[in-house]
């Protein structure tokens, strides 16, 4: 799976079919195809990711495993904001108290 910017696609297909009636194609069929393109964008379902949290726990990731001492097989030491490997979100949350 693989997250897009529904509302960008939408917009590049109305200059898309702008720029072809410009030169010439016929219009008929690109507002069909366009008009089939947003009905398609527009049903399908809006995915909300689940952000991934880990730490640092001695150098490894506790998401994954991925080992930051030997960062691309050197010695290494990189403990970043997120894992390069899987993702996570190293940062700390602060949890609310309701």
């Amino acid at each position: 799976m693989r997250l897009i910017d529904a509302d960008k696609l939408l917009e590049d297909a109305g200059l898309f079919e702008a720029q072809a009636c410009a030169r010439g194609c016929g219009k008929s069929i690109l507002h069909l195809a366009k008009s089939w393109l947003f009905g398609e964008v527009r049903k399908a379902p809006t995915v909300h990711p689940e952000v991934r949290r880990g730490k640092w726990i001695d150098g490894v990731c506790s998401a994954c495993g991925f080992d930051a001492m030997y960062y691309k097989g050197m010695p290494a030491q990189v403990y970043t904001n997120y894992c390069p490997n899987c993702g996570a979100d190293m940062r700390e949350v602060e949890h609310e108290n309701r």
